[in-house]
């Protein structure tokens, strides 16, 4: 319902001489219904000569509290009492404030009012404003029972304020439905309006901090429009997000042509955190969000070419990076910016003042090489931007510089999808396997200057659709996995340095990064290898055994080391023919054979 209408209808309520109902503002928890309240209806309260009595029913779980509570609240607006049931007011007064005799003698001080009838000419002065319905401990039959005795037999003006939504599913939710019609008269269903509530919500700036309310005053529409596309309402959230604000803006002021890219990555955080999605144990864990750009998208998110190409994909399981992509990021990618100062602000409270301002400092504005400016203009949606000689222009060279391997090995399936993709509709002259032979020759080249990045690899092989060209992506793989093999090759033969250099600490570093990865051996020709360790010193071997038998030592080694069995064998067999000399040197390699036999054994 639109606040105006509440207003209406809240004015003609005070304005009616005799109620005999209730109003509820139903709204949910952070949407604003209490700061409604006190900024909007409380002021049509003094508008109409009425006093508001304002309780939060939040934890109360006896009726007599209740009673207690509201009887505090309406003293200080009295001038007598009934004294049919009651001392004088002086008297009242005293026990009230007699803690020795509440203390002494164990006194309830809901005791004291319990009796204590009041002039209901002094309520019909007053709307009494009962908060937090849903989070009342007493059960909701009992309060509305309360509330139905002001309202039909006393005519007193009631608003009650609450989440229906949070009104457990159980036998008081029932019995509420079947009494709240006696005592309601109407609900008010209270949706934040953002336009309305933004300026309201920030004039507590505007004396405390007039700069900073004319900062928000000038990127409103940019907060609001955010607020609405992430359907983000709760004003707790929102006090929140500007209270994060507050604290950055000595050094945006300083910066401000980076003040939107702040404004929209402490926004989105600041969401995420007030969700739980983030929280405090993941300060130090950044969730690969520092990874997010306009390539990272390109290059690793199914949804970034979904999106361009309309096509559509086999649903797969997102990860956190994409949902958060698609959640807030879609129409904003170009805009994002990830902070970790502030990061860590909004998810522990501790600003490093003098590292945001040097993520502002190192702000300055990228410039893409040849090869980037024209993927961007073309394997992108930008593509739709261009004009028909421009399109022709920048395919013709994104097709040369892919062909020069002038892009990382994985963003050439991408270039064949929207090649394919420009094919299938006649935008192109060229055959797909025309296409497909000359990124094939640019592989070749870029495998020389690739750099691996297990994150991207693992998105590339995980994203897979019926459309993309099999041998491309075929061929992709292979290169890489090469490349990885040759990478794996060269770090496990530390181990043979180790060996040969009899560092016993390098040797067990080595073991422990493999434990569980069985690549440690499969590069291995066993003959060479037993030659350097016949060679090592007795601590050696006695240190080799030992890491051979931890690494070994559970029950499914068939499952990942079953490769290794032929290199073991041969080594046992290499071990044995060594085997006859009655040295120190001689009884650990006849240890060394026991285990290999046994390791050998299970891996059959």
């Amino acid at each position: 319902m639109d606040s105006s209408h509440i207003i209406k209808i809240f004015d003609e309520y005070l304005k009616t001489k005799e109620t005999s109902h209730a109003l509820l503002l139903n709204g949910s928890w952070g949407s604003g219904k209490t700061y409604f309240w006190k900024n909007v209806l409380e002021g049509v309260c003094d508008n109409n000569n009425i006093t508001p009595i304002y309780l939060s029913l939040n934890g109360i779980n006896k009726i007599e509290t209740l009673d207690y509570r509201l009887k505090i609240k309406l003293i200080p607006f009295l001038n007598r009492f009934d004294s049919k049931k009651s001392a004088s007011f002086a008297t009242l007064a005293k026990n009230i404030l007699n803690k020795y005799v509440q203390n002494k003698y164990d006194i309830d001080p809901e005791q004291i009012l319990k009796d204590v009838e009041i002039d209901i000419a002094h309520y019909l002065s007053h709307l009494i404003c009962f908060d937090d319905l849903e989070r009342c401990s007493i059960a909701l039959s009992e309060v509305l029972g309360y509330v139905n005795d002001f309202v039909e037999h006393k005519n007193v003006k009631f608003l009650l304020l609450s989440d229906e939504t949070k009104i457990s599913n159980t036998q008081d939710e029932l019995t509420y439905h079947s009494i709240k019609e006696k005592v309601i008269g109407r609900t008010l269903n209270f949706n934040n309006s953002l336009s309305e509530t933004f300026p309201l919500f920030i004039s507590k700036y505007l004396e405390v901090n007039a700069e900073f309310y004319g900062f928000l005053k000038n990127h409103e529409k940019l907060i609001t429009n955010l607020l609405e596309e992430y359907q983000e309402k709760n004003l707790r959230n929102l006090s929140f997000f500007l209270d994060v604000l507050v604290h950055l803006y000595p050094q945006i002021k300083l910066n401000i042509d980076y003040s939107e890219e702040v404004i929209l990555f402490s926004l989105i955080i600041t969401v995420e955190f007030k969700k739980g999605i983030l929280n405090s144990n993941d300060v130090k864990d950044y969730q690969d969000l520092d990874e997010l750009n306009e390539a990272y998208v390109l290059y690793n998110l199914q949804s970034g070419v979904k999106s361009i190409l309309n096509k559509k994909e086999e649903l797969v399981e997102k990860s956190y990076l994409e949902e958060f992509y698609e959640k807030y990021l879609i129409n904003h990618i170009d805009s994002y910016t990830f902070y970790p100062s502030i990061y860590v602000y909004i998810l522990s409270g501790y600003f490093d003042e003098s590292q945001f301002e040097r993520e502002l400092d190192r702000r300055a504005p990228y410039i893409p090489t040849d090869e980037e400016a024209v993927s961007q203009k073309v394997a992108t949606d930008k593509f739709r931007d261009l004009s028909d000689e421009e399109f022709k222009t920048a395919v013709e060279q994104l097709l040369d510089f892919s062909r020069k391997g002038k892009y990382n090995l994985l963003y050439y399936l991408r270039i064949s999808n929207f090649l394919n993709y420009f094919i299938d509709n006649n935008l192109l002259s060229y055959t797909k396997n025309e296409i497909r032979e000359a990124l094939l020759e640019g592989l070749e080249i870029a495998k020389n200057n690739f750099e691996l990045n297990d994150r991207d690899y693992s998105s590339f092989k995980h994203f897979n659709n019926a459309s993309e060209d099999p041998i491309l992506r075929a061929k992709i793989i292979e290169i890489v996995d090469t490349f990885k093999a040759n990478a794996e090759k060269e770090k496990t033969h530390v181990l043979i340095e180790a060996i040969q250099k009899n560092d016993v600490k390098k040797m067990t570093e080595v073991f422990e990064e493999y434990k569980v990865r069985k690549e440690l051996f499969e590069s291995f020709n066993a003959e060479p290898f037993w030659q350097i360790l016949a060679a090592a010193e007795n601590k050696t071997l006695k240190n080799f055994i030992d890491l051979l038998d931890s690494r070994h030592n559970f029950s499914n080694i068939k499952d990942i080391f079953q490769k290794d069995l032929e290199f073991f064998d041969n080594l046992k067999s290499l071990a044995s023919a060594h085997s006859n000399g009655k040295s120190l040197h001689d009884l650990l390699v006849k240890e060394l054979i026991t285990h290999l036999e046994a390791i050998c054994e299970r891996l059959k």
